[in-house]
């Protein structure tokens, strides 16, 4: 008797759905029932569960379980690579699981999955849609009038989400109750919830960092010097530079608020701002020309590439072994680059020494030389490179821009013109926004690119080392890179497609000069069990094989799946929460080798 694989889909579009509600659950048990069900009065074929396919949290009204990021979208995705068999059926509970979207384009994703030779199941039907039949009449209404009734139920679930929030900005103005989510870290509702109040410690925190600012430090020294002192972030943790520079930012110390509405902008959604701030909403932690001269203090923000020599040629890619964090190149006037924890330099806990640059550069390209790039994807790269240069023109006429205004408000001499042109900064730097956003989701589409192309670039040039990085970054997610005076050290390099996965490039120079092909076989071709799957080295401690016991340390989220770098963070939590309760962990820490 044939097998055919099965796929059960479920999805829930709020996380809190995924946590305390039973509908993944149920879902889950109606496919199950429907595979035990068909398996008994097929006499032809049976079915066999492969996976479990969940979406938490992501919207089918927007379309985002489709997305890269998507359950969804990484099964189509697989589909299309022909990694999913033939006459395999993905099973869901109803129509709307799969898409809420317009009718026409929900018809898309169904004629997708045909294309691909997948059947589809709907529990709710008790029906069938194979791949290679064409659908009757009885069976084509019904899928047409689920497509308008999934979508239309959305849109008017969003209308009516809508006008209960301008109901309450209306009466919000009228001198009714305020709004707990729009509450800074610094302030608190009132008990009759009719305004706010500054918390005084927290103000106290925060006008020092004010004041620290304005007196020349910057905010990874300000982030150091609080966490130095012992002095905790407004959720109780350590301060991250980020915080503090997100906070010296925000208009709210003034007094301000800004309303905003969630759109959908080239596909994501975006808080886009709703006519102008409203001023004395909050109670004021410093006046208006404090802020201004405040914000004096912040350099123009123009992402991108940084430097003019592109030192760090895995930029963005190269995380902490120990905690997770981003590791950053640092180059002194004397002495060799490195690259550094974050988390250390911001005295949040981690104890990851230095590591130096060069030599994990050389191990990275001569561990990726010859792997053939042009089996993972399909579509030609270079037919974007035209449309990346017109966004490349852009950029540059909108940097050029911001620099003249900067310059207007340094000769500006009233408020109200620097009032004016921060406004038009704002407005600028958001446009920037845009247009780097549709430059990285360009660079990041499969492409057909020869890696040949890349393989013999001038990498001690700035435009080779631009290219190379531009190119691996739309392989690779990240690289945690291990201690390599440690034994059996290697990079861990986690690739985005699901073809590769996780890959370990150990130091032992013996292997640099292994094409990717070799050690593709020797670590993932050569190692397989009896059911010839795939076994994958990604252990990183004896404490992850008993979660079990990592559970109990329930102050610390585990993560929702076993991945690896989500392990390395959890760990460090873990560690975290040991060193500050010793004696309260002391039998858990030793049962779990920590």
């Amino acid at each position: 008797m044939e097998i055919r694989d099965a796929y059960i889909y479920s999805r829930v579009s709020k996380e809190s759905q995924a946590k305390e509600g039973e509908g993944l659950k149920r879902q889950i048990e109606r496919a199950e029932k429907f595979i035990e069900t068909e398996n008994k009065v097929n006499t032809e074929y049976r079915y066999q569960l492969v996976d479990e396919i969940v979406d938490a949290g992501l919207s089918a009204y927007y379309g985002k379980n489709t997305s890269q990021n998507g359950g969804l979208g990484a099964f189509l995705e697989a589909a299309k690579q022909g990694e999913i068999k033939e006459k395999s059926l993905l099973i869901v509970e109803a129509v709307d699981r799969l898409s809420r979207l317009p009718a026409d384009h929900s018809r898309q994703l169904f004629a997708k999955l045909k294309r691909y030779k997948v059947d589809v199941a709907i529990t709710k039907f008790s029906l069938i849609i194979p791949h290679d039949e064409q659908l009757d009449m009885g069976v084509d209404l019904l899928l047409t009038a689920a497509f308008h009734l999934a979508h239309m139920e959305s849109e008017q679930k969003s209308q009516r989400i809508k006008a209960t929030f301008d109901k309450k900005r209306r009466d919000e103005a009228e001198g009714g109750e305020k709004r707990t989510s729009v509450c800074p870290a610094w302030m608190r509702l009132s008990s009759c919830k009719t305004h706010f109040e500054l918390i005084p410690e927290h103000v106290e925190v925060l006008t020092k960092m004010i004041d620290m600012k304005l007196e020349g430090y910057g905010c990874h020294r300000i982030t150091k010097y609080l966490n130095e002192n012992n002095i905790s972030s407004f959720s109780g943790k350590p301060w991250r530079t980020e915080v503090v520079n997100k906070y010296l930012k925000m208009i709210q110390l003034k007094g301000e608020f800004q309303r905003v509405e969630h759109k959908e902008v080239d596909g994501k959604t975006k808080k886009v701002p709703v006519g102008a701030p409203i001023e004395n909403y909050y109670p004021r932690v410093i006046d208006n020309p404090k802020f201004l001269a405040l914000q004096s203090t912040f350099p123009i923000s123009v992402k991108g590439r940084v430097g003019s020599s592109f030192p760090n040629l895995f930029r963005g890619l190269l995380r902490c072994p120990s905690c997770g964090n981003i590791l950053s190149y640092s180059k002194t006037s004397r002495g060799h680059p490195k690259l550094r924890c974050r988390s250390r330099l911001d005295n949040q806990g981690c104890t990851q020494k230095f590591t130096r640059y060069d030599p994990i550069e050389k191990h990275l390209v001569q561990s990726l030389v010859g792997l053939d790039y042009s089996r993972l994807i399909d579509s030609s790269y270079k037919k974007l490179e035209a449309e990346i240069s017109t966004i490349d023109g852009d950029i540059k006429s909108k940097q050029q821009y911001l620099l003249s205004l900067s310059s207007e408000i340094e000769l500006a001499e009233h408020i109200e013109t620097i009032k004016l042109l921060r406004s038009q900064m704002d407005k600028a730097n958001n446009t920037l926004d845009v247009l780097y956003d549709k430059r990285d989701e360009l660079t990041k589409v499969s492409s057909n690119y020869d890696y040949n192309a890349v393989k013999d670039l001038d990498l001690s040039t700035v435009e080779g080392r631009q290219k190379y990085h531009e190119y691996v970054s739309k392989f690779i997610e990240y690289v945690v890179v291990q201690d390599p005076d440690k034994k059996g050290a290697a990079t861990v390099v986690k690739f985005r497609t699901q073809k590769l996965g996780l890959l370990f490039f150990p130091y032992n120079k013996l292997t640099w000069d292994l094409s990717h092909e070799q050690i593709l076989t020797d670590y993932y071709a050569g190692r397989k069990n009896d059911k010839n799957e795939i076994v994958r080295p990604i252990s990183l401690t004896y404490a992850l094989n008993r979660r079990d016991l990592l559970k109990e340390v329930s102050v610390v989220e585990a993560p929702k799946e076993p991945e690896y770098l989500s392990d390395i963070r959890y760990l460090f939590e873990i560690r975290q929460e040991f060193k500050k309760n010793p004696e309260k962990w002391r039998t858990l820490k030793r049962k779990l080798r920590l």
